[in-house]
């Protein structure tokens, strides 16, 4: 007996970093200063960037870069990071401080997007 396998809709996925997602600098300088180089932000991927990123296919998106990371920049409650475990002044967004600590502020954006994909 022949049977027709059917198979379930494989996700498309759109990897997004989201410190340069939003970057509107077109120049960068090698090992340059946030203020040099810019960096996106959660604000940055608003309704239209993820209805665009939709039309263009993708039906899941992989944010890298969200977990905190080592970095030169100081910010209110959290001191930089010594230059010597850095990668660069901006760090990887590899280089991961704490595994356990996600950050959801920002993620707003994401709460009522559906990508309407067939279970």
């Amino acid at each position: 007996m022949n049977r027709i396998r059917v198979s379930k809709p494989r996700g498309v996925i759109y990897q997004l970093m989201i410190r340069t997602f939003g970057n509107t600098l077109s120049k960068q300088s090698f090992d340059g200063s946030i203020v040099e180089n810019g960096c996106g932000k959660f604000a940055d991927i608003n309704e239209l960037a993820l209805l665009s990123i939709r039309e263009l296919g993708f039906n899941t998106i992989w944010l890298t870069g969200i977990l905190e990371q080592a970095s030169s920049t100081f910010y209110p409650n959290r001191a930089a990071d010594p230059p010597e475990i850095l990668k660069g002044k901006a760090g990887s967004p590899y280089a991961i401080r704490d595994y356990f600590d996600v950050w959801l502020i920002g993620l707003r954006s994401f709460e009522s997007f559906s990508l309407d994909v067939a279970p």
